[in-house]
């Protein structure tokens, strides 16, 4: 369905799977996760609502597909799971708090300080983008997502349930 779509939209009612990339602010700065690339990514534990991520309608537009930061690259780190993101238009969490360094991903040279990180992440802030790419993370739990897809043939919906 992907090579032909003009466009793809998601059914927002009911997700509760949001997320947001996140990069250093600094491109030269030494990569510190376990993956070769300086993206990661942060999700609330209990879920969040459209609404938190300034998405009002019953639908978002999808601007973009991508595999989690930890599936980039020639040595994807596969103990980190797999999962696709729907990036969103228009999509930006309201209440993001702290830097989303999370220790568990860091490097294990990094491992001795942890609690230095911890208290680091907590006391900044991600520093805000014109257009941050937010949106649905779609993986192996099969967290039941409904896609509207356009293509030539007209309007089709595909509810995706399961990763195959």
């Amino acid at each position: 369905m992907l090579p032909k779509a003009r466009g793809i939209r998601i059914n927002l009612p009911g997700v509760k799977s949001f997320d947001a990339f996140v990069t250093a602010t600094d491109p030269t700065a030494p990569l510190i996760f376990q993956w070769e690339n300086p993206v990661s990514w942060y999700v609330y534990m209990n879920g969040s609502s459209p609404k938190q991520w300034d998405l009002p309608g019953r639908t978002a537009r999808v601007t973009g597909l991508a595999y989690q930061p930890t599936m980039w690259g020639e040595k994807p780190s596969a103990h980190h799971g797999e999962s696709v993101f729907f990036l969103l238009e228009g999509a930006k969490d309201t209440r993001a708090k702290g830097l989303a360094l999370f220790p568990e991903i860091l490097k294990s040279e990094l491992h001795g300080v942890r609690s230095v990180v911890e208290a680091f992440s907590k006391a900044g802030s991600i520093e805000e983008v014109e257009k941050p790419a937010c949106g649905l993370r779609f993986d192996r739990n099969g967290v039941r997502t409904i896609v509207i897809v356009e293509s030539e043939m007209g309007l089709n919906t595909y509810t995706l349930d399961r990763w195959e």
